[in-house]
């Protein structure tokens, strides 16, 4: 799969993410570290953190 269609696939999936987390009800969810590793965690809101740069994070 090239580069661009492999991003374009991944751009797709993540809105339907977020789509899903908009509409969710449930507060505990299992959160990826990668690597196929998860941990349990929970939403306390739906803000996002955005990174913009080397380490660099945003609050949306």
């Amino acid at each position: 799969m090239n580069i661009i269609s492999q991003q374009t696939l991944e751009l797709s999936k993540f809105g339907e993410h977020l789509d899903e987390l908009i509409s969710f009800e449930e507060k505990k969810i299992l959160t990826s570290l990668g690597k196929g590793v998860f941990i349990k965690s929970s939403i306390d809101e739906k803000k996002l953190f955005v990174e913009v740069g080397t380490g660099l994070r945003l609050k949306n």
